[in-house]
């Protein structure tokens, strides 16, 4: 078996608990300046490093069924964060 490849599955759960932290706060009305920081941030460096990761990942997709459930994980975060910032616009008061 290949290796485990710990970071990768380190980045979607950071980058997946961001989204979340997201979602918590503007569902509680509670939106902060750092909270745009971290948006900011994960647009900006999360997104591009999280696409980079699926494609590496895309190589290693017969390993295993962990290798294969991170490369789906990773290939679907630049959906889930567009939903979530499409939503946020569309149900802002």
């Amino acid at each position: 078996m290949q290796d485990q490849a710990i970071f990768p599955l380190f980045f979607n759960f950071a980058c997946y608990g961001a989204v979340l932290m997201f979602a918590i706060s503007a569902f509680f009305h509670m939106w902060s300046g750092a909270h745009s920081i971290a948006m900011l941030g994960l647009i900006v460096v999360g997104l591009p490093v999280i696409i980079i990761q699926a494609i590496k990942l895309s190589r290693t997709w017969h390993a295993s069924a962990y290798h294969r459930a991170l490369c789906i994980s990773s290939y679907l975060f630049p959906v889930v964060l567009a939903s979530y910032i499409g939503l946020s616009f569309a149900f802002e008061h």
